[in-house]
Formats: C-alpha cells, sequence, structure tokens
C-alpha cells in the first residue's frame, strides 16, 4: 500500500459523517489504498479545507445547513474544479439534480454499503484509466484540484511556501 488518497466528507450530521469515514477507509483498504479522511459539517468548513487541501474524493450530503450540496459543487464546476464528487442523501428527489455536477454517482442511505461500494468503484477505475501507465500529482491551483501528468511538468517554481 503506497497511495495516499485524501478524502473530504462532508455531512451535517456527525454519526453520518463517522459511518462514512469508516466504510470509506474499509473499502479503499480493500483496494490496497490507504487514506486521509477529513469531516466537515458545512459547505462553507469544506470550502475554506479546500483552500489549504487537494481531495482526491469528496463525499456530499446534499442537505447542509449554509449551502446545498448540489449548489456547492455547482460552485465547484463552475470554477473548473474537477475533483470527483460522490452525493450520499436519503433525498432520493434529487438525484436528477445532481447530474448537472457531474458526480461519480449517487449513495441512496438506504441502500448505504452497496451503493458506495459501487461508487467508488468506478471512482477507483476512472482514476486509473486517467493515470493508466501515467503517474499524476495533484495540485491546488486558485481553489481548483487539478490532477497534471508528471511527464508533462517541466519545472516548478517555489517562492517563500507556495510553489
Amino acid at each position: 500500500m503506497n497511495e495516499m488518497l485524501r478524502v473530504a466528507v462532508c455531512d451535517d450530521d456527525a454519526v453520518a459523517n463517522g459511518v462514512t469515514v469508516g466504510a470509506v477507509s474499509g473499502i479503499l483498504e480493500k483496494h490496497g489504498l490507504q487514506s486521509e479522511l477529513y469531516t466537515y459539517r458545512t459547505a462553507g468548513e469544506l470550502d475554506a479545507a479546500m483552500s489549504r487541501t487537494a481531495f482526491d474524493l469528496i463525499l456530499l450530503d446534499i442537505d447542509l445547513p449554509d449551502l446545498s450540496g448540489i449548489e456547492f459543487c455547482s460552485r465547484l464546476r463552475a470554477e473548473k474544479n474537477a475533483v470527483p464528487v460522490i452525493f450520499v442523501s436519503g433525498h432520493l428527489d434529487s438525484v436528477f439534480s445532481t447530474f448537472r455536477c457531474e458526480p461519480i454517482g449517487f449513495v441512496r442511505k438506504t441502500m448505504f454499503l452497496q451503493d458506495l461500494s459501487e461508487c467508488i468503484g468506478i471512482f477507483l477505475e476512472r482514476r486509473s484509466d486517467v493515470g493508466a501507465g501515467t503517474k499524476t500529482l495533484t495540485v491546488i491551483s486558485n481553489k481548483r484540484t487539478l490532477m497534471l501528468a508528471i511527464d508533462s511538468i517541466v519545472y516548478i517554481e517555489g517562492a517563500l511556501k507556495k510553489q
């Protein structure tokens, strides 16, 4: 196990965050991957964290107190942030509204483990397709998460604490 995935889980319910973290961690371990999981209770907290941390995957509830998960993801896409998102919600009537955000999938809370395992499998397939034979570097640039092919990087410039 050598690759470390950074995963953000955002749900206003602390118990749901804990259950999701445990399940995601277990699924990734079964695939031989290590992970760092971070939990947030609002879209604002997640947004602030994204300026400091490049996440490989976000699991996002739809019903959040400050901004809906769909609105938050729509803002990410408007900023050209392509970080993979999986929606986790009991609001089945919102499934079609998530499509404009191009999520990996939608995890129904009533079918949590089955849907989560399937969505993470899709995420891992897409991730390996993107990097098939190519090593990538995940970076944050202007609050956007980008995956760059290492072979395409000519140089990295450093200034103070920024690269």
